[in-house]
C-alpha cells in the first residue's frame, strides 16, 4: 500500500458508489519471508476520495 507509484494498487472497481481496492496482507514480516498472503483487505473510497466507505478483511488461506 505504501509503494512507489508504479507499483501502488489500482481500483478494481470504479462507479458511482466509489472506488474499491483490494490488496494482499498477513502477518508481520510475510512479504520479506517469502510467505504467501493469508488476508485480502477490500476498502471502498467514497467517490470524492475524501472518506472511507467501508472495509472488509477476508482470509484467503488456501484450505482454511
Amino acid at each position: 500500500m505504501y509503494g512507489i507509484p508504479t507499483t501502488n494498487p489500482r481500483p478494481t472497481k470504479r462507479d458511482g458508489t466509489g472506488f474499491e481496492f483490494r490488496f494482499p496482507g498477513g502477518p508481520p514480516g510475510w512479504e520479506v519471508l517469502g510467505l504467501p498472503p493469508t488476508v485480502e483487505s477490500i476498502v471502498l473510497i467514497a467517490p470524492s476520495g475524501r472518506s472511507v466507505i467501508a472495509e472488509s478483511h477476508e482470509d484467503i488461506r488456501r484450505g482454511a
